[in-house]
């Protein structure tokens, strides 16, 4: 990101699903936390996004079979890749190619009229190795309430004005915080 002068497109709402976001970042399934972006907002340098915990996640077999608890470490990972995802889409937006990843994401959402050949620019870039090394993190992030099967869980993160490697976590289910704190990029 350049420091002294980012370019951004001020765009707000925006849809990525999971087939961008598995480009934009280094996680596989099933570690993927994000369901969807729903917001980018370079101007307040804000991301949102959202997972949706189902009760057939793998991760309820053994954690735990009857009681259905989602893992704290997993909406702090969540909370990380959305951190990522902002990263990815601050370098797509520099490189001027936002609307192409938007366009993009409609191919995926089988909408007519779309040409793939016209995306080349952002799929090299999503390709290119730069883009796809695992980032190191210094996290503080508080649990603060349990979050169960079945819920929809928000992310929201904000990047520290000043501090381009630093964000302001919080994470919630039906507007209860259950995570907040800040993720700081090593």
């Amino acid at each position: 990101m350049n420091k002294s002068n980012p370019v951004f497109s001020k765009q707000k709402n925006i849809f990525f699903g999971p087939e961008i976001i598995s480009k934009l970042i280094s996680t596989d399934y099933p570690m993927i936390m994000v369901d969807k972006v729903t917001e980018f907002d370079s101007s307040n340098l804000t991301l949102s996004a959202e997972r949706y915990i189902s009760a057939n996640e793998p991760v309820f077999i053994g954690h735990f079979p009857e009681f259905k608890l989602w893992p704290g470490i997993y909406t702090i990972e969540g909370l990380s890749q959305c951190c990522n995802i902002f990263k990815m889409l601050v370098e797509v937006d520099e490189k001027e190619l936002l609307p192409d990843l938007i366009e993009l994401q409609k191919l995926f959402m089988l909408k007519p009229y779309v040409d793939i050949t016209l995306h080349r620019k952002i799929l090299d870039l999503l390709k290119n190795g730069n883009t796809k090394n695992p980032k190191k993190y210094k996290i503080r992030v508080k649990l603060l309430n349990p979050v169960f099967a079945g819920c929809l869980m928000k992310y929201r993160i904000k990047l520290i004005k000043g501090n381009p490697t630093k964000w302001m976590v919080t994470s919630t289910v039906e507007g209860k915080v259950v995570a907040e704190g800040e993720i700081t990029h090593t």
